[in-house]
């Protein structure tokens, strides 16, 4: 599992600030997401060993790309 960052969208546009997902995919930069039921689209991709479990608290999981 890698951690990546994400914007959420709203009417097609990214808005407020970047949050960390946990994902089983290797997304690109620039990709849009489903996080639960929103959408968001892909800014930032750590693939180092452990990267999620350097995050504290829960975190989200995307489940699949848009599209």
């Amino acid at each position: 599992m890698i951690a990546i960052k994400a914007r959420y969208l709203k009417h097609g546009e990214a808005i407020g600030k970047d949050y960390v997902f946990a994902c089983n995919f290797l997304p690109k930069l620039g990709d849009i997401v489903k996080a639960g039921k929103a959408k968001a689209v892909v800014t930032e991709v750590d693939t180092s060993d452990g990267a999620v479990y350097k995050y504290d608290g829960e975190l989200r999981v995307v489940e699949e790309m848009e599209e």
